[in-house]
């Protein structure tokens, strides 16, 4: 699942902060890069749960996976996540960034030269802001995950990560289950952001130093 703690900071950015924002994604890139290799044999156990016809206990099932792979084998896929990190973080930044930048032209066209440009973003164009950039992260997220789950359940069909996902592609299946994760990452999106700006738009009067 995609994790933008690092991108709603943005929020406090003016999109004219380039070299701000690239700290951000590759501190976010290496962060999720970091995560995704640490948990990467739990979310392997998580993915042979979920797919098996019997039921397994969980330790049990990563002991089974470590004697048919063996040790290395149980990391079969992470190169799907590690290396779209970047494209993940990336699209993230880029949709909220760009939403962001559309409401204030929407300011223009409602209200002309009256437009206050500079007044921060309300509750609803907040909310728009977070949700548009849930449709690029899931866009980015879903052939991430694909590649990912094929090599997890199906690691030897496939002889490396780039095979596998030129094989997806060539059978059109690179963005299955794009719906889904559609509907998983816009209402996440927009929640996570929300709940972010109040919060910190709460907790900043507390603590001076921090809104400095």
């Amino acid at each position: 699942d995609v994790q933008p703690g690092e991108a709603a900071s943005s929020s406090a950015q003016s999109p004219s902060a380039p070299a701000a924002a690239a700290v951000n994604i590759a501190a976010g890139t290496i962060g999720s890069m970091c995560g995704e290799a640490a948990v990467f044999p739990i979310d392997v156990v998580k993915t042979r749960l979920m797919t098996a016809t019997v039921s397994e206990a969980p330790m049990a099932a990563l002991a089974l996976l470590v004697r048919e792979r063996g040790p290395l084998g149980i990391y079969s896929g992470l190169p799907s996540p590690l290396c779209g990190a970047f494209l993940i973080k990336s699209s993230l930044f880029a949709g909220y960034e760009l939403s962001k930048v559309c409401v204030h032209a929407s300011r223009t066209v409602r209200h002309g030269r009256d437009a206050d440009m500079a007044r921060p973003l309300d509750k609803a164009e907040g909310l728009f802001s977070a949700a548009f950039a849930g449709i690029f992260a899931a866009m980015a997220t879903c052939p991430v995950d694909r590649v990912k789950i094929v090599m997890q359940t199906r690691p030897n069909a496939h002889a490396s990560t780039l095979h596998c996902a030129l094989a997806l592609a060539r059978e059109r299946s690179l963005s299955l289950g794009l719906g889904a994760t559609l509907a998983r990452e816009v209402p996440s999106s927009a929640i996570y952001f929300s709940v972010y700006e109040s919060t910190r738009e709460a907790l900043l009067p507390l603590c001076p130093a921090a809104a400095a």
